[in-house]
């Protein structure tokens, strides 16, 4: 504890302390973690930010780890958890019969980088750090198609026919199959492994004596892959860390390099809040769903979006927890309902979160309790807490990146499209809503090639196209868009190559490239071209 005390004394922020409801804040944090023996544990996490921030890409801390002012202090986290009033019980507290992890949001691009170097870092402090696995058993109807498999036949059968047994019955019979037999058997293999696969990003620290290690195979990369999947870790009480992909991550990153998602790089003006209330987010990851446009809007048009809390409120509103709930409600966030619950019960956050736990889970005990304290009305308001909803410190994180976007796209367009259109297999909507919308901002962006082989053909409606000679599937935009696109020949040309016009066609969402057919009005018939993939630029 006193290692992560002189850590936190020569960080950058520690002059916080200064003010006494910051030092209150931290000592009781302090307390806790000290009693829960997680001073270690944080420490861990630190050497790993440590060695994330030497690449110099914007990163910040989803989940409820992002209410720990400790966090805060240390850079984690941009949202200050004082100012936004989040309770860092929310995170880890003397009743959760689990660790709370700590979970970075990286750039898609960089992650995989990230992450084995972090394991080759640590390594030579003599850290050994391992991912983790997922497990996937049998179900009822995963079984029954092993069976089925096993017994010679390929045949897919469509899941309205496994989910109906009557259906299924007669698809059996209808094959000369044994259907008792094959149930039961399905019966005894249900439950039982299928396949391993890499847990998404969740990696913990192992001990060297540990035999926990897949078979070689399975290491597909520098990090070890664990025979350990989130239920062992919930169970054996380990502390884990997840380094995760965020593709806004990438968008700001190559707008702004090395750039940090706070206040002073990312200043709040009405302006670009306005931007989001009136629902102009297309492009901005998190933001640009028709659910959360509309709420955007209905939120600004009623009350007005003037800050990242009230970002925070949209993003959350549209969750079924906290659906229909206005900008003044008690409960939108988790934290919310830790804070009713503790009034209600007269107890500290930190049980009122063990009631919330248990509450969420329906439990008949905590259900029977608030019948005794609470009216029938504010009853059914608290069972809300079964639906999937956000915790403050996640829904903060996740406004303040859509705010960071927002402020690109106001005042930096040219790279925000450019970011945007080289991140278009990630994104919601088809290459051309994007297209369409850079038209109508009258911006000008550009393209380069790289990575494959295209050549131009004759299509069978008698037009040049620019196909690739790898055989990827395509499909071309209606010729009738002709008139409303001729004007992307200005974004499409290729600097020192050529000037192409015409339509450009949209990508598949499984392929790795943005263009892969455009409708083509040169001259260039027997022309191949090589490294034909296009990435953006601006002049």
């Amino acid at each position: 504890m006193n290692l992560l005390c002189e850590i936190v004394s020569s960080s950058n922020m520690a002059d916080l302390l200064n003010e006494k409801i910051y030092s209150d804040r931290f000592d009781d944090e302090c307390r806790v973690i000290e009693k829960l023996q997680q001073a270690d544990n944080i420490i861990f996490a630190h050497k790993i930010k440590s060695i994330i921030e030497t690449f110099e890409v914007p990163f910040f801390i989803r989940g409820s780890a992002g209410g720990s002012l400790v966090l805060y202090i240390l850079g984690f986290t941009n949202v200050d958890p004082v100012k936004n009033n989040i309770l860092f019980e929310r995170f880890i507290n003397e009743f959760r019969d689990t660790l709370g992890d700590i979970d970075f949001d990286l750039p898609r691009t960089m992650r995989n980088t990230i992450l084995n170097h972090v394991y080759k870092k640590l390594a030579k402090e003599n850290i050994y750090i391992g991912r983790l696995c997922t497990r996937v058993n049998y179900k009822q109807n995963s079984a029954i198609r092993e069976i089925i498999r096993r017994l010679g036949t390929r045949e897919n059968i469509p899941a309205e026919i496994i989910k109906c047994s009557e259906s299924l019955t007669s698809f059996l019979q209808s094959r000369q199959m044994d259907v008792e037999k094959i149930l039961t058997e399905a019966k005894k293999i249900e439950g039982t492994l299928r396949f391993v696969s890499k847990h998404v990003g969740g990696i913990v620290v192992l001990n060297p004596t540990e035999s926990y290690m897949m078979p070689k195979k399975i290491n597909t990369d520098d990090v070890p892959l664990v025979n350990l999947d989130k239920n062992d870790v919930d169970r054996q009480k380990r502390f884990k860390v997840d380094l995760l992909s965020n593709t806004a991550l990438d968008i700001l990153h190559e707008i702004y390099p090395s750039v940090s998602l706070n206040e002073q790089n990312y200043p709040y003006k009405q302006e670009v809040f306005d931007m989001i209330g009136q629902g102009k987010t297309l492009g901005i990851v998190f933001g640009e769903s028709p659910l959360i446009i509309s709420v955007f809007k209905m939120y600004h048009t009623k009350y007005k979006i003037t800050s990242v809390k009230d970002i925070a409120k949209c993003i959350s509103m549209i969750r079924p927890m906290g659906r229909g709930q206005g900008k003044n409600s008690d409960l939108i966030f988790d934290d919310d309902w830790i804070t009713e619950l503790s009034k209600i019960l007269n107890v500290s956050y930190s049980e009122a979160d063990s009631q919330r736990r248990k509450l969420s889970k329906g439990d008949p005990n905590v259900i029977q309790h608030l019948k005794n304290k609470v009216s029938v009305k504010k009853l059914k308001q608290l069972l809300q807490i079964k639906k999937y909803g956000f915790c403050k410190a996640h829904a903060f994180n996740y406004a303040q990146l859509i705010y960071c976007q927002a402020y690109a796209k106001m005042y930096n367009p040219e790279k925000f499209y450019c970011a945007v259109l080289n991140s278009l297999n990630e994104r919601m909507y088809e290459d051309f809503v994007y297209f369409l919308e850079i038209v109508k901002s009258n911006i000008k962006v550009f393209a380069c090639k790289k990575k494959d082989t295209y050549k131009v053909i004759i299509n069978k409606n008698n037009q040049k196209v620019i196909m690739p000679t790898t055989g990827i599937q395509t499909r071309l935009f209606p010729l009738s868009c002709k008139q409303e696109y001729d004007c992307f020949g200005g974004f499409t040309t290729l600097k020192n190559i050529h000037e192409l016009n015409g339509i450009i066609a949209c990508k598949r969402a499984w392929k790795n490239c943005v263009f892969q057919t455009i409708l083509y009005n040169g001259e260039l018939e027997n022309e191949v071209f090589e490294n034909f993939f296009f990435s953006f630029y601006c002049k």
